[in-house]
């Protein structure tokens, strides 16, 4: 029997963002006993840390690149298929809720550009978490109105699971926008974050304002973390950006229990054991790291997001696997799962073997997943107009290599994290034998996909 599949990610949840990984204060109950129940990677990567580009990576198995989606509101080639058309092709109804983000020019979204996904209810892109807006069939709203949008889309997926086809298997695809920043009519925005000259003039080119470094949740979720000092990591300044704080938690509090309810409709309706569950999440936020607010940066608050996964006596439970999972990894990793063809040309490996059996890992720096010999993984970020920066992780390292014309000129990075996990030192030695080593692996990347990047370095060659 082909099993079901409910794809669930939030947008900016970084890893450190779930209770059960111990590190921010945050109240997750329901994934943490999620975790219990299947596989947590603790080492889930975003490949670009944007909405549109990394969004594109998840779902087609491509780095930028390959899929040609480098920035935000670029739009997903007509060519290029997803995740979403081998499964309808393989025979599985599909449906897609919530945030969308790969279109361009109008918040509905025709179904030729649809990719895959036979039901739709969602947006292109709507970040005002209390305004509900959607689209189906027709370019005028099927839906108005206010309220939280992750329980209006929780609720759509729910009567979408009682009312699908039952004579085939089914691909549910889940996406829900906070703890994203958030903005609109009826919010006191907080003061502007005084932050590094380079950063504003980034936020301000990808369309964002003071106004915008806002961050909310249900009254009912924030309120937990009102009135309190809560804990910081050890690379944010003082207490800065400490508003935040309630409004983002109380967002992963709120779609924790959203997704609390998905489990109990699966586990009440006798779906639980033939349907994998992911849960993750398209980039991470800094959240006042290194003085830093948002995504945009190779940081690890920036970089890292959750990845939860449970198949009910095919994966075992309880297990952490350590392996570098990549954004364009999901898409051959569940479609090896699911026994359905991949489509040809991907960037991402099948890790499932990482999945199936994460005791069977090699030593740290070797390469931590066993099966799949997985050493490093491709970072970057950029326009057409910027080149950005392009980076590789491996298990102990980070190697960045950033000709951003906002921070000045062409300067390399190497990060030890075993050493400095905060990433509050890095080295700037480009004859460190470690960091020539990974600009040659990152060259050979860069040029085997034909990223202008690999230009920039030659001279350090």
């Amino acid at each position: 029997m082909q099993p079901n599949l409910v794809f669930v990610f939030s947008d900016q949840q970084r890893r450190h963002a779930v209770g059960c990984m111990n590190e921010d204060p945050v109240l997750t109950p329901n994934l943490d006993a999620f975790a219990r129940q299947g596989v947590l990677a603790t080492q889930a990567m975003a490949t670009c840390p944007v909405c549109t580009p990394n969004r594109a990576c998840m779902l087609t198995g491509r780095f930028p690149h390959g899929c040609g989606v480098l920035a935000n509101d670029d739009v997903l080639p007509p060519g290029v298929p997803t995740i979403g058309d081998a499964l309808r092709d393989a025979g599985y109804h599909t449906a897609y809720i919530g945030k969308w983000h790969l279109h361009h020019g109008s918040q509905f979204v025709p179904r030729s550009h649809r990719r895959g996904f036979d039901f739709w209810h969602a947006n292109n892109v709507n970040h005002n978490l209390f305004e509900l807006s959607y689209w189906e069939e027709s370019p005028e709203p099927a839906m108005r109105g206010t309220g939280w949008q992750a329980t209006h889309e929780t609720d759509v997926a729910l009567r979408h699971l009682r009312e699908r086809p039952k004579d085939q298997p089914f691909a549910l695809f889940l996406s829900w926008v906070a703890p994203h920043n958030t903005h609109g009519a009826g919010f006191t925005p907080y003061a502007d974050f005084p932050v590094d000259d380079a950063y504003a003039r980034m936020m301000e080119e990808a369309g964002y304002s003071g106004r915008d470094i806002q961050y909310h949740a249900p009254a009912q979720f924030e309120a937990p973390y009102r009135g309190q000092k809560l804990p910081r990591r050890a690379n944010v300044p003082d207490d800065y950006a400490a508003p935040a704080l309630p409004g983002y938690f109380g967002g992963c509090t709120a779609v924790d229990a959203e997704f609390g309810r998905l489990l109990d409709y699966l586990d009440g309706a006798g779906l639980a054991e033939n349907t994998i569950v992911v849960y993750t999440s398209d980039h991470g936020e800094m959240l006042g790291s290194h003085g830093l607010m948002q995504k945009f940066v190779w940081h690890e608050e920036s970089i890292s997001v959750p990845l939860l996964v449970r198949w009910p006596g095919q994966l075992p439970a309880g297990a952490r696997t350590g392996a570098l999972i990549n954004s364009p990894d999901l898409v051959p990793t569940l479609l090896d799962l699911m026994r359905v063809r991949a489509p040809a040309g991907l960037d991402g490996r099948a890790l499932s073997a990482c999945l199936r059996d994460p005791a069977r890992e090699g030593p740290a720096e070797a390469g931590l997943c066993f099966f799949a010999a997985r050493r490093r993984v491709l970072q970057q970020s950029g326009t057409r107009d910027n080149l950005g920066w392009r980076a590789l992780r491996t298990p102990q390292h980070l190697f960045v290599a950033d000709a951003d014309g906002r921070r000045g000129g062409y300067r390399e990075l190497l990060y030890d994290l075993a050493r400095d996990p905060f990433q509050t030192s890095p080295a700037v030695n480009p004859g460190d034998v470690r960091a020539r080593e990974l600009r040659q692996r990152l060259a050979a990347w860069l040029a085997a996909r034909g990223d202008g990047f690999r230009a920039r370095l030659s001279a350090a060659l």
